[in-house]
């Protein structure tokens, strides 16, 4: 797209090891890079790591007036 120049990251995934899994503990897409699938290759790149490390889960919290990051979790398999 002819879109201009964005600075700094287009999007970030802060992870930890906490209780046994991989804790998902921030997803982050700057606006003009929303919808281009970036979140989700993140949490495939973390879902891989969980594996790497052995973890028998990955898990998360987000607030529940935050609709579209719960469709996003909810499309990646998280329950």
């Amino acid at each position: 797209g002819g879109g201009a120049m964005v600075e700094g990251p287009a999007a970030c995934l802060l992870w930890s090891e906490e209780d046994g899994g991989l804790y998902i503990g921030r997803v982050a897409v700057h606006p003009a890079w929303r919808g281009k699938g970036l979140a989700k290759r993140l949490l495939t790149m973390a879902e891989d790591e969980a594996h790497r490390r052995k973890l028998p889960r990955m898990h998360l919290s987000t607030r529940l007036v935050l609709i579209d990051n719960r469709r996003l979790f909810t499309a990646c398999g998280f329950v």
